[in-house]
This record gives C-alpha cells, structure tokens and sequence, in this order.
C-alpha cells in the first residue's frame, strides 16, 4: 500500500510540475523595478478613436503568436519613458511646435543636463575654485556651464525647470561630480558634495532621482584626469572606480541631509561601465576595474547597497551591419543587466534596479525606422526584465552628416525643417499610448526569428500589444489567448517603412499615411488625429505586417 501510496503521489506532483511548466511558458527569473515602482498604478483600457479595415481574413498565417495574459513578466515602470534633454540645443521654451511634440510625446522623466555637459555644469553661477579647463585622458574640456546664464542656444537651470513644468514630466538630475576632482579647494570632495546637496535644496523636492555624475569611468570625459599640481587633497591624476565610490557616499550623506530638512525623499544612481573593455585611451585599465572596485566600496556592513540605484549607459551595436541584427540587439539589455548584477554579487552587496539613463544606437541608424524598431524593442525588454528607468538620447542633438542624429526631433538637418520628429519619436509615442500596466508572456510559433512581439495587459481588462516584423518582406501572424476573453474589436496602427526603395529609409507611414512634404520623418501635422483601424474579433485575429515594420495592437476584452 505505501508502495502504491508513494507512486500515485510522484505521479501527482510531476503532473502538478508539468502544469506550472506549460502555464509558465518557460519564464525567465527576473528582477522587478524595485523602488521605481513606488507609485505603480493600473491602468484603463482606452479604446481609440477607429475607421473599419476592409482587410480580408487571412487563412494561411506563417507564425501564430500565443499570449498568455495569466502570466505576468513584471509590473510596467512608467520610468521607462524617459530622455534626455541637452543643454546645446537651443530655448525649447520659445519653439511651441516642439512643445507640442513633447507634449504628446508624454515622457515620464527628463534627464538633465543629459551626457558630457554635466561634468561643467553648475546649476547656479561659476564657484571661484575652478582651474582654467577640465582634462580628458589626452586633452581638455574649456570652459565650464554657468547654469544661470540666458544665451538662445543654451537651456539653463530656471529654462529646464519652466520646459518640465511645460510638457508636465519630471526630472532625473545628473549632478557635477568632476567638481570634486578638478576643483582646487583645500577639501574639493566636500565642497563639490555640498554644491549637489544645495541643488537638492534649490529644487525643493521636485526632482526624485539625481546621478552622481555621467560616464565618470571614460577616458574622455572632463575630470578623468587631473593636473595634480592645483589639487589640495592627494588624489591620484587619472580617477578609478575605489575613488569615485570613495566619493559617492560622501556626495549621497550630503545630498540625503539636504533632501530631509526640506522633508522630502530623494533617490541617488552610482555610475556603472556597461562593460570590462569599453576603450580607455589612458592605458590605466580604468574601466576594466571599474565595477568591481566601484562594488565593493558601494558594500555597506550588512551587505546593503549605498547607491539606490545603478545608472548604466549603452549604444548597443558593437559588429551590426543588418537590420536584423540591430533591432535584435535589444537583447543586450539583459545581458548588460547580468553582467551588473555579477559584479554586485561578487562584492557581495545587495541588487538594486538598474536605470539605463543614457542609451541610443550608434551611428549612423539612430534616425532610420530601423532605429525606431531598436528603439520600441529594447523599451518593452527592459520593462519585461526589470529595469527601473531609462532616458533614450535625446530630445535633441544635432545633424552630424552621414554620422545622423541621436535626437528624435531634427535640428540643424538640412532636409527638415526645424524640430520634425524621426521615425523613433512615432514609435515611442505610440508604445506610450497603447501599453499596458504589467508586461505578458508571448510565443511565436514557428520561431524563424522574422517576428519579435511584446504584450502587457491592462488592469481593467485588455491587451496592448507591439509586433515587429524584422524581415524585409510581408509576414502573416494569428493571435491566440487562452484563458482570456476576446471581446468584440480589435485596433491596430502600423508604422511602416516609408515604399522608398531605401532599405535604411529615414521616412515612415502611419497606417499608411505618409509626409508628401519630407524626405524624412512621418505625418507630424496630424499624426495625432489619425484613427486606429479595426476589425471584430468573430473570425479571430489573424494580420498581416509589412516588412521592417511595427503594429501597435490594442484587443479589447469581454466584460
């Protein structure tokens, strides 16, 4: 009888087994937002504004995509949104078609003063204690950012914060570390660690998130390197990733002390290398030994993390030349997330979320509907595995010739007129509207690697979806949702690449309507207005997607 006892129950428990397994559909482990998730909220499923499409039911689909709506990745961090906003760029305040964009647009956060600048910029007038330029590894940054100074091209300190107020997000500060390597005080790491703790103070509890410093591990950032003949305090010429940690806690106590006496809570990034061998000209081995120096000296006694988040930048591509391979190079998301998380557990200090506060692709894709496909996939990644922010760069940049532009909105290009979004501003803005508020497990089937696909569900019944077609040619796909009931509609936008026989083509369709104007970009002047096609559901949902393209897809559920 035991003998029957115990084979029946092994028979159970396998069974039970096998069931967790099909209904967790081979799900990863992965990390949640952590603290960016504070202020979490479920969302309502809005249907949009539609004209009905005439498209025939597709019998023969090539891939069938399953949603699992009953197994949820991870919540959906509204962080995510974020971008960077540049200090060169111009007055934002004065261009109201802009403003509009950004607007619509709806980033959660606007990181600032976003990239190099930050390691010059001081949000109030000049200190008296600077040298005369700020040294890379070979050269030199001149001059340094008075943060109170009106000048048209510049975005001052009083200008961010009126540009926040104005398109109603908020802000990620990135605070001047450098000052404490190239200021010449007697005690530069107290002097510059107050002058972050006095912006805390000035922005009166505004701003949540602050970054000690930028890429303060690359060779050609100002403060790298030193002259040690106008430093008062020993530090060695070139940083290293013990100092800067050595530094961080000192600006994180005063930049907390300043955040309590205003009665508001504040949430500090330490500043990661997203790799061992990113290049250091300096020949020091600086951001070989970065992290795990930076690690140990995050380790509080108890194994707790003195940062409360770790800041990582990333421009993906390394040997990419196809458009397949760049868009699947959001997959370094996650390996990039691992390879954090390793350094961490080695110095065995505790995981806090990661925010990828600076990231694009690299020249010269970034303003091509490949980079918008790149773009939307690696946003829905990091929500699915559990990254806290990100800020894509950036709002603006400039046009830098065949070498493109990292700003999704045209400045200086001689084929646009002044602030035209590119095609990954249009693929942002539609994954702002249509996803939901926890991240869902999908399939495709057969996985020939020609579609990737992103699902969220929202709380109060829906589904939006992102399916991109990698492929230069037409695909066909079937959506299936077990354990879900469909309601009457289905709603969809396709971004499509522009019919320009331009394989790299900068210029987009939105369900099929186009900019006659431009060579470039999509229909700004109405983009907003145009409706969502739909067809019912009583057939099932079975699409087409053209190639190099994205469907935003929006299913309704049955009350």
């Amino acid at each position: 009888m035991k003998l029957i006892f115990f084979k029946k129950n092994a028979i159970y428990f396998l069974f039970i087994a096998l069931i967790i397994s099909i209904n967790t559909n081979g799900q990863e482990n992965v990390s949640d937002h952590g603290l960016f998730i504070k202020d979490w909220q479920g969302k309502s499923f809005k249907k949009p504004k539609s004209v009905k499409s005439n498209d025939k039911p597709i019998e023969n689909v090539s891939s069938i995509i399953t949603v699992y709506n009953d197994v949820k990745l991870n919540k959906v961090s509204r962080y995510i949104s974020g971008i960077n906003a540049t200090t060169y760029t111009g007055n934002y305040l004065a261009d109201n078609k802009f403003l509009k964009f950004v607007s619509a647009l709806s980033p959660s956060i606007i990181r600032f003063p976003g990239g190099d600048a930050s390691n010059v910029y001081f949000f109030k007038k000049l200190p008296a204690d600077l040298p005369s330029k700020s040294l890379t590894y070979n050269g030199e940054w001149p001059g340094f950012s008075d943060g109170t100074e009106d000048v048209n091209w510049k975005m001052n300190t009083e200008k961010y914060y009126a540009f926040l107020d104005s398109v109603k997000s908020e802000g990620i500060i990135t605070v001047n570390y450098p000052y404490a390597r190239y200021g010449t005080s007697k005690n530069p790491v107290a002097k510059a660690a107050s002058y972050a703790a006095d912006w805390v103070r000035f922005d009166k509890g505004r701003t949540k998130y602050w970054e000690v410093g930028n890429e303060t591990y690359a060779c050609w950032e100002g403060g790298f390197r030193i002259d040690t003949t106008l430093n008062k305090d020993g530090q060695p010429e070139y940083i290293n990733g013990k100092l800067y940690g050595e530094h961080f806690k000192v600006f994180a106590d005063s930049m907390r002390v300043a955040a309590k006496e205003i009665g508001t809570e504040i949430f500090i990034g330490a500043v990661f290398v997203d790799d061992d061998d990113v290049w250091d000209g300096s020949g020091k081995n600086v951001t070989k030994n970065w992290n795990g120096l930076l690690a140990q000296e995050l380790r509080k006694s108890d194994g707790g993390n003195y940062a409360d988040f770790i800041t990582v930048h990333s421009y993906f591509l390394n040997n990419e030349k196809t458009p397949k391979e760049i868009i699947n190079s959001f997959n370094v998301s996650k390996e990039l997330q691992n390879f954090i998380y390793k350094k961490l557990d080695k110095a065995k200090v505790e995981h806090v979320p990661l925010a990828l506060t600076e990231w694009n692709i690299k020249s010269p894709y970034q303003t091509t509907q490949i980079g918008g496909l790149q773009a939307v996939s690696t946003s829905c990644r990091m929500q699915e595995i559990g990254f806290g922010a990100s800020c894509y760069f950036s709002l603006k940049d400039y046009w830098r010739g065949e070498k493109s532009d990292f700003g999704i909105f045209s400045h200086n290009d001689p084929s646009l007129p002044e602030s035209e979004p590119y095609p990954s501003f249009y693929h942002l803005y539609y994954l702002n509207n249509i996803i939901g508020d926890k991240m869902i497990k999908t399939q495709i089937v057969p996985n020939i690697d020609s579609l990737s696909c992103f699902a969220s569900s929202y709380e109060s019944g829906g589904i939006g979806m992102i399916i991109i077609n990698k492929s230069g040619i037409e695909q066909s796909f079937k959506i299936d949702l077990p354990n879900f009931k469909i309601g009457n509609n289905y709603y969809w936008y396709e971004l499509s690449k522009y019919d320009d026989g331009n394989i790299w083509s900068e210029k987009i369709a939105i369900n099929e309507i186009s900019n006659p104007k431009h060579s470039k970009g999509g229909p700004s002047e109405n983009f907003t207005k145009i409706p969502a096609w739909t067809k019912s559901t009583k057939q099932g949902i079975t699409m087409k997607i053209k190639g190099l393209s994205a469907i935003y897809l929006l299913i309704d559920r049955k009350n």
